[in-house]
Formats: C-alpha cells, structure tokens, sequence
C-alpha cells in the first residue's frame, strides 16, 4: 500500500518542521548565594563562618535616627533584623566598609545586603560586600548585590 508510506513521510515532515518542544527557561532564580535556614542561622552561625549570604534586612539601629541613613554609617557596625518563616528573629550587626557604595535607606527601610560571616557571629566579624536598594523585582536586586559582590575581594 502507498498510504502507509505516505502517511509516514508526513509524520516525519512535521515532526522536522515543528521541531521539538524547547524547556522553559528558568524564569526565576530560587535562590542564590549560600543557602541558609534563618532558625539555623540563629541558633548555630559558626556553620556560616567565611561563607558570603545575601539577605533582605531591615535596618534596625537607633543610631540611625530620623532624617539619617545607611550612608552616614559608612566604616561603623550597623544592626540589621529580619524574620524567617515560621517567625525567627534574625538580629544581627555588620560593618560597612569605607569604600562601599550604599543606598539612601534609612533605620527600619529594607535593603538586600550581601556579607560575609567572618567569625561564625551574628554580632561580630560580619563585612558587608554590597548594599542595594530593593526594586519591585526583587531578583534584580540580589543578582546585582552578588554581582557587585563578586568585585570585591573576601576580606574576612
């Protein structure tokens, strides 16, 4: 029979011409930089000693009054606060480096901090390597706070 042939010539014209179906990109990173649980954080920051994290923090010093910003704290240890997702209060203080650019964000704004965890303490030896400010897409700001991280050399 010709059919047959024919119907399988066909078959393989259009399995050619349509191709096959492409993955999706993947649209969103989950993640990036160290992945940390914030209650382990808490509990048990010697596990992150020498490890850079990038988190959204809310700046919680009263040093930082009215009027006043991140900026005006350059060379000084800042305190940062965030909770997790079963309610964890993350509470803990990085210094910001001198040379480091830093956003207008004033005490109780948000900002997306990469840093590293120098001695393993949530209250001492942690470095900021990049401050932004957060965007409506939240992924830019912390692919530029790595990206920008990445410029810096890990003084720990």
């Amino acid at each position: 029979m010709v059919v047959r042939p024919l119907l399988v010539i066909g078959v393989l014209v259009c399995v050619v011409a349509v191709g096959c179906s492409h993955s999706k990109p993947n649209a969103a990173l989950r993640r990036l930089g160290t992945k940390i649980n914030i209650a382990n954080f808490i509990h048990h920051p010697e596990g992150y000693k020498g490890k850079i994290i990038t988190l959204r923090l809310h700046v919680d010093d009263p040093v930082i009054g009215a009027g006043r910003t991140l900026r005006e704290h350059v060379g000084h240890d800042v305190r940062f606060t965030t909770t997790g997702p079963k309610g964890e209060q993350l509470r803990l203080v990085i210094t910001i480096p001198q040379d480091l650019a830093v956003p207008e964000v004033g005490n109780g704004g948000e900002a997306v901090v990469t840093f590293v965890c120098g001695e393993g303490s949530l209250q001492h030896g942690n470095r900021a390597k990049a401050i932004l400010s957060p965007t409506n897409d939240g992924e830019d700001a912390d692919r530029g706070a790595l990206d920008q991280a990445a410029s810096y050399p890990a003084r720990c």
